[in-house]
């Protein structure tokens, strides 16, 4: 049993611009002649500030082989045959692994090294669900570290709350100023994806301690001034 406890995390509202968005999907159909959607743009920018932030200014004294697995929800619709209009819940929790070097950026190659390890772990999705079937779950063949690590600070949690379209509810009285969540301590380091739009991607996060906060939002502002 994993003694979490509380993670101290602090609350964040912050916006991903588009045009470091458009800079990394631009960059990834140069490299790789595909398609990188917003969704894997945002989080793997905000994988990399994240960890950057966290390691700070000595990264020699960091050990950049610890695990830092990012974690995301997925839609499985289209894997299990949900009927056409079927409205529920029908997602599943995936992780991509990484060691704290790859997405600190060691051997940087960009964005397109961790745009590639979220889009393996979506293209796992089928087997994994095939495992779940047969009795198995989400933790099969990770070893005690890794296990650890995915409920641990090292990890991040990603959802995506756009399909949802919180922005469109109107109940009479024109839709919604601001949508923010309930957020209550979580021991997990998590991001909600709320809305894109012309400015970028907005962000609710919950996802460092209050010591890391400020360096976070500096590593996102030097990634879009060099976008």
């Amino acid at each position: 049993m994993l003694d979490l406890g509380g993670q101290g995390l602090i609350y964040l509202d912050t916006v991903v611009p588009m045009k470091l968005i458009d800079r990394i999907k631009s960059d990834y159909k140069a490299a790789h002649s595909g398609y990188c959607t917003t969704f894997e743009a945002t989080a793997a920018v905000l994988w990399r500030c994240r960890r950057r932030a966290i390691i700070g200014d000595d990264p020699d004294g960091y050990d950049m082989s610890t695990p830092a697995p990012l974690a995301f929800f997925v839609n499985v619709r289209k894997h299990v045959g949900t009927a056409a209009g079927y409205y529920g819940n029908c997602a599943v929790a995936q992780l991509a692994f990484a060691t704290t070097g790859e997405v600190a950026g060691a051997g940087d190659e960009g964005m397109n090294g961790l745009v590639d390890l979220i889009k393996r772990a979506k293209d796992g999705v089928p087997g994994l669900l095939r495992g779940m079937r047969a009795g198995g779950s989400a933790v099969d063949g990770m070893g005690e570290e890794e296990i650890a690590a995915a409920f641990g600070y090292n990890a991040l949690m990603v959802t995506c709350w756009r399909t949802i379209r919180f922005d469109d509810a109107d109940f009479g009285g024109g839709g919604p100023a601001r949508v923010v969540g309930r957020w209550q301590q979580t021991t997990l380091p998590c991001v909600a994806l709320v809305s894109c739009g012309a400015t970028g991607e907005r962000l609710l996060t919950q996802c460092v301690r209050a010591e890391h906060a400020a360096a976070l939002l500096a590593e996102l502002d030097q990634r879009t001034r060099l976008a």
